[in-house]
């Protein structure tokens, strides 16, 4: 599968995730300025992700999913991160064997949505500077 395949499988359910859950931030009075963006690389498939701008000093809160292709299977990794580095959100790589078909795709996007609500509380407390919740991975 070519990366603009993928790409047409994973940006526009990463886009409606991302906008719920800019939605969600919103009811609480929070409104970080939302970014879309994504690239392939000779690593990767296909690399996309979310940027929110809330004005901290480490940076934006980006939320990513990177595909990586393997000889006869692909490899998701997924996680949320500040631009610093500073880890938020990790979860164990997906490994998918064969093809990236449109059911693969939602699955692994089940998983970033799921991914996003367990989160929901550390993306919070991020944008607000309260230190409950935070996570202390790097």
């Amino acid at each position: 599968m070519s990366s603009p395949d993928l790409a047409g499988l994973i940006l526009p359910r990463l886009d409606d995730s991302t906008a719920a859950l800019s939605e969600r931030l919103s009811s609480q009075g929070l409104e970080p300025k939302r970014e879309l963006g994504h690239y392939t690389s000779r690593l990767l498939a296909l690399c996309a992700y979310a940027s929110f701008d809330d004005g901290a000093e480490e940076g934006t809160i980006d939320v990513m999913l990177e595909i990586t292709r393997r000889a006869d299977s692909f490899s998701v990794a997924m996680g949320i991160y500040r631009e610093s580095g500073r880890i938020i959100e990790e979860i164990r790589p997906i490994e998918v064997s064969g093809e990236f078909t449109l059911p693969v795709s939602a699955r692994v996007m089940d998983e970033f949505d799921a991914m996003i609500d367990r989160a929901y509380d550390l993306i919070v407390s991020e944008i607000t500077g309260n230190p409950e919740g935070r996570s202390g991975a790097h």
